[in-house]
């Protein structure tokens, strides 16, 4: 099961997955500040290795190793997510889709979608209501 490796694409462009295993997080404040980890969901870990082992994070076509270490009781992102996380300014509330790319290699392809809320949503002072909802398309 070896595809392309996936880009981390504009909020506002819409991708669709190959059809590989993923997950999904959203970023909380223990993943983008100390101790800077990223807990596997506990439904996906069965498709990685037990043992510590080093995979590739690809996003903007550019690539980062990251520790997976899967002998803990927490299998968790390590060593290598605080660069990924800082680099592509990973914020709290942001969303990101890991999805398995090469589950020989254990290399991911990761979409960021920026958890910003638009000025349109924010700016709710002209006073709509239900009667006069707001349209996102």
């Amino acid at each position: 099961m070896s595809a392309e490796p996936a880009e981390c694409k504009a909020q506002d462009e819409v991708v669709p997955l190959s059809g590989n295993p993923y997950f999904t997080i959203i970023i909380s404040k223990s993943q983008i500040q100390q101790p800077f980890r990223l807990v596997v969901p506990k439904e996906f870990r069965e498709l990685l290795p037990p043992s510590p082992v080093w995979l590739t994070l690809s996003c903007k076509n550019k690539t980062w190793e990251v520790r997976y270490c899967g002998d803990r009781y927490l299998k968790r992102f390590e060593t290598g997510w605080k660069r990924f996380a800082i680099e592509n300014n990973l914020e709290i509330g942001d969303g990101c889709v890991f999805e398995l790319m090469d589950n020989e290699n254990l290399n991911f392809g990761v979409r960021v979608l920026k958890g910003e809320i638009p000025s349109l949503v924010r700016n709710i002072e002209d006073g709509r209501s239900s009667d006069s909802p707001i349209m996102i398309d």
